[in-house]
């Protein structure tokens, strides 16, 4: 197997994981699987928002889900770019009814995994980065998002 076959990395403490994000969401090509409690000072902030906006409009499948502690209909008026990306059909949003772990990927092939914040936690603590070729990985982390998708209930 090659040494470039599957390639990972962690953040370091104190690093912001914005850039990643918006590398892979750079990326994106073809489908985009994101879980996510939708932290609005996140995901309000310029960049973040003009990288999922071209993302969604680039990529031919765009999956949000929002993980039981986030309620669309509390949240939609503080992202109205958002809610407009899903009445034109750019994005699909479900509200899991569980505990989900924030997960992005990436054209089946770039992820983030994100352990869940402890305390005052940094919040790059825990973000694995894998850029992945097995497709054996990959399928295996699909089908758990996928698991958590057909579970949710749709916006």
């Amino acid at each position: 197997m090659p040494l470039d076959y599957v390639k990972l990395w962690e953040l370091n403490p104190g690093d912001d994981p914005e850039n990643v994000i918006l590398d892979l969401l750079g990326k994106a090509r073809d489908k985009i699987y994101m879980s996510s409690r939708l932290s609005m000072d996140f995901y309000n902030r310029p960049r973040v928002k003009e990288q999922m906006i071209a993302a969604a409009n680039r990529t031919k499948e765009f999956r949000l889900l929002l993980d039981n502690t986030t309620k669309w209909d509390a949240l939609k008026d503080q992202v109205p770019w958002i809610e407009e990306l899903a009445r034109m059909n750019k994005i699909t949003i479900r509200e899991s009814p569980n505990n989900i772990p924030h997960w992005l990927i990436v054209d089946e092939r770039y992820v983030r995994l994100e352990k869940p914040h402890i305390g005052k936690e940094s919040r790059s603590q825990g973000n694995l980065v894998i850029d992945c070729k097995s497709r054996f990985l990959i399928n295996s982390l699909i089908e758990e998002y996928n698991g958590w998708w057909n579970a949710g209930r749709l916006i």
